[in-house]
């Protein structure tokens, strides 16, 4: 199977909290005779001060290209898969959870698709850095429906946990979803059709049986005498 382009939205880097000036207390009992102390203490005061650079962490999200669509027009009353599955992408050096919802991003014409109607197969899933995942994206019309063309946006968010020292930080990307809702039900065949056409072959289908078997029906009417 093909592998879907990706495309990356935003990117946030994290750096965590190092202190830059931390403080620490030369007791009076280091006296001058123990400068091999003072000296061991003064080392360790600038090793924390300075500190060792912390490596950056880069949050990404990304998800596949194509816009999710149908085949067909929907009728109210209806469920439906879009196509193609959602792909969705870690695509930075931080692992984190990834949280889907619709929301209208793209401008264009078409209603905005209600988020109720859109189902995802799994949400707020863990990926670690440089994975993707495949997720089913299902379509439910209400039998209320309006006609018409509908257009809107699937979201992929990428979130990290709060916790000391850092910031909750978030990396988005969208693809479009778009579909069109018609009168009928979700059937188009004709029934009615179909069967008179059926009748149809019926009688004459029986017509050359009679034909070719050689029977004869014959009928006669005689009247009564007196």
């Amino acid at each position: 199977m093909a592998r879907q382009s990706v495309t990356t939205r935003a990117s946030v880097t994290l750096r965590p909290f190092v202190p830059l000036r931390p403080f620490v207390t030369l007791r009076p009992l280091v006296k001058q005779r123990r400068p091999w102390l003072v000296a061991i203490v003064m080392a360790g005061a600038a090793l924390v001060g300075v500190g060792v650079p912390a490596a950056s962490a880069t949050l990404g999200a990304g998800v596949g290209a194509s816009p999710l669509e149908l085949a067909e027009p929907a009728h109210g009353g209806t469920v439906h898969e879009l196509v193609p599955a959602l792909l969705v992408v870690n695509t930075g050096t931080q692992a984190a959870n990834y949280r889907l919802r619709v929301d209208r991003l793209s401008a264009g014409p078409g209603r905005t698709v209600p988020p109720g109607w859109i189902h995802f197969g799994a949400n707020n899933f863990h990926l670690a850095p440089d994975t993707r995942r495949s997720v089913v994206v299902r379509l439910s019309v209400p039998e209320s429906a309006a006609t018409g063309a509908y257009q809107s946006d699937v979201v992929a968010t990428a979130v990290l946990p709060v916790v000391k020292g850092q910031t909750a930080a978030g990396a988005a990307a969208a693809t479009v979803v778009s579909f069109s809702v018609t009168d009928g039900s979700g059937s188009s065949f004709p029934w009615p059709v179909a069967a008179a056409v059926a009748v149809w072959a019926a009688v004459v289908g029986l017509y050359l049986l009679i034909r070719r078997s050689g029977f004869r029906l014959k009928v006669e009417r005689r009247r009564r005498g007196p």
